[in-house]
């Protein structure tokens, strides 16, 4: 959570779509992918406050540091409470959901590993989940291969 309360209005590239993660995991810098449609919101918010640097102020303009990380839990918590959601959840628990949701929609564990700024494969893989749809598509992926091994055979027989 510390990595996006303390990102900077100069820190989001909107013409490369990304954004600059400065001192992050491992006190490391890195670039990770900002969506159009998360642009889209942060640009609205960022509207509400005017905030010269912060893109997080703690407390409107005039603000020094960035918003608190208890006032943010603190709101999350109503967040989850008015969708009814039961199961216990943190903020920290959208970066577990957003690599699997990477990896369903197939983005290979070391593109995982970089965007969220791990050093060691064996941490980005403890965030890979075998959900339903991971399954399903392995499924597909194996037939696909040997439908396309079978075709191969199948042409070499004939020559």
């Amino acid at each position: 959570m510390g990595e996006a309360l303390n990102l900077r209005v100069g820190d989001m590239d909107s013409a490369r779509g990304q954004v600059h993660v400065r001192n992050g995991k491992g006190h490391k810098d890195r670039f990770v992918v900002l969506p159009k449609l998360t642009l889209a919101c942060l640009r609205r918010y960022w509207r509400e406050h005017r905030h010269p640097e912060l893109l997080f102020p703690g407390n409107g303009t005039s603000a020094e540091g960035c918003m608190d990380r208890g006032s943010t839990q603190k709101a999350f918590a109503r967040v989850i409470a008015d969708c009814k959601i039961r199961k216990q959840v943190s903020i920290h628990s959208l970066r577990h959901a957003y690599a699997t949701h990477l990896i369903e929609v197939g983005l290979n564990l070391r593109g995982v590993q970089e965007l969220l700024g791990h050093s060691c494969p064996k941490t980005t893989a403890r965030y890979v989940h075998m959900t339903d749809k991971c399954r399903d598509d392995r499924r597909v992926l194996i037939d696909g291969l040997m439908t396309e091994l079978h075709e191969v055979l199948l042409r070499q027989r004939s020559r």
